[in-house]
C-alpha cells in the first residue's frame, strides 16, 4: 500500500496500524538506547510477517483509492459475522514497561521494519510505500534514508531476522484487515501514550489517506503538494528557501546544511537536558540556538499540537499569577 497522513507526535507513537495485525506506522522501535530512554525514535513503518506471499510490482492512480473504512462489500460477502465479531477484542496492553509482558506479543524484527531518520516534535506530511526491501519513507516531500538499528550488527549470535541485510524484507507481506487509527493494534503505543513520570505526550492527525498498490513518484509528489499546501506545511525545499530569505535580514545568518542534522540536534539537545542522575550522557557539539529552543528553557513558547502560545513561568517564582515570590 501506499499511505499519506499528516500528523504531529511530541515523543513516540503509533499513528495507525491494521485493525488485528501489526501495519503499522509512527515514531516506535528506536535505533539507539539514547532514543529509547527519551522516547524519540525515528519516522518507520513495521509490519507482520507472511512468507508465503509475494510483492506485486501492481501500481495505481490516485483515482483508486482503497476505501478501507468502507466495510459494505464485505458486509455483502459474508453476512455470517455477528455484531461481536466486528469489534476489536485485543487486550489493552499500556501497562508499566518495567513488568513483564504477554509474550505472546512479539517485538518486530528488522526484516519486517523500514526506519527513516526524522524524530518526532513537528507536524509533517509523511508518505509510506510498504513494499519490501523497495520500501520508501517521505517527510514533507523528501525521502528519507533508511537506517536500521545501530549496535545489532555488533552482535555474533544475532538471528536472521535481525541482520542488516535482510531489514524490511518482508514489511507489506502482511494483511491490513482495517484501521486502527493513533495507536497501534494491541493499544500499546498511542500518540498520548507519555512518559512513565512527567508529562504525558501529545499527538494529533490532520488527514490520513491509504492507496492500494505502490502509487507512481509523480502521483506520491502531487497528493504531498495537494497536502502540504492544505494544511500549511513547509517541503523541505521550501524550508531552505524561507530560511535563506530570513538570513537576508539577520546580522548572523543560519547556517543549516541538513534538515536531517538539524532533527538530530533537537533530539540530542532534548537527551542532554532530560537527563537523570548520574548524568553520563557526552554529546558533540550542539548550536545554543538549538539547546535555546527547548521547552524547558525557551523564553517564549507555543503548543507544538496547535499553535496556541504556552505561558512560562517566571523564573524564580511559586505557581501564581503575580511577579515573583521570592
Amino acid at each position: 500500500i501506499t499511505a499519506f497522513i499528516v500528523a504531529v507526535s511530541t515523543e513516540d507513537g503509533c499513528f495507525f496500524s491494521g485493525r488485528s495485525c501489526r501495519y503499522e506506522f509512527g515514531h516506535m522501535y528506536p535505533t539507539s538506547s539514547r532514543d529509547m530512554q527519551n522516547d524519540m525514535s525515528p519516522i518507520c513503518i513495521a509490519t507482520g510477517k507472511n512468507t508465503e506471499r509475494k510483492h506485486g510490482k501492481s501500481r495505481t492512480k490516485p483515482a483508486s483509492i482503497s476505501r478501507s473504512l468502507d466495510s459494505s462489500s464485505e458486509d455483502d460477502a459474508d453476512s455470517s459475522f455477528s455484531e461481536a465479531s466486528m469489534h476489536c477484542l485485543c487486550k489493552f496492553d499500556s501497562g508499566d514497561p518495567f513488568q513483564p509482558r504477554d509474550p505472546s506479543i512479539e517485538d518486530t524484527t528488522e526484516d519486517c521494519t523500514f526506519r527513516g531518520r526524522t524524530g518526532p516534535g513537528l507536524w509533517h506530511c509523511y508518505t509510506a510505500v510498504f513494499d519490501g526491501q523497495n520500501s520508501i519513507i517521505r517527510v514533507d516531500g523528501c525521502k528519507e534514508p533508511a537506517q536500521t538499528r545501530e549496535d545489532f550488527d555488533d552482535e555474533d549470535d544475532i538471528d536472521d531476522a535481525d541482520k542488516a541485510c535482510n531489514a524490511s524484507k518482508y514489511v507489506g507481506s502482511g494483511y491490513l484487515d482495517g484501521l486502527t487509527i493513533g495507536s497501534d493494534h494491541q493499544f500499546d503505543m498511542s500518540l498520548c501514550y507519555g512518559e512513565i513520570e512527567g508529562e504525558s505526550g501529545q499527538g494529533a492527525i490532520a488527514e490520513l489517506a491509504i492507496f492500494k498498490g505502490r502509487m507512481e513518484e509523480e502521483d506520491i509528489e502531487q497528493v504531498e503538494k495537494f497536502l502540504m499546501e492544505k494544511h500549511g506545511i513547509l517541503s523541505a525545499t521550501e524550508k531552505v528557501e524561507y530560511i535563506t530569505k530570513e538570513n537576508s535580514k539577520r546580522s548572523k545568518q543560519i547556517n543549516i546544511e541538513s534538515h536531517w542534522q538539524e532533527d538530530e540536534w533537537t533530539r540530542q539537545a532534548h537527551a542532554l537536558i532530560e537527563q537523570r542522575p548520574p548524568w553520563k550522557l557526552v554529546s558533540e557539539p550542539i548550536p545554543l540556538r538549538v539547546l535555546a529552543n527547548h521547552p524547558t528553557v525557551v523564553w517564549q513558547r507555543v503548543s507544538q499540537i496547535t499553535g496556541a502560545p504556552v505561558r512560562i513561568a517566571r523564573i524564580g517564582a511559586r505557581k501564581s499569577n503575580g511577579s515573583s515570590d521570592w
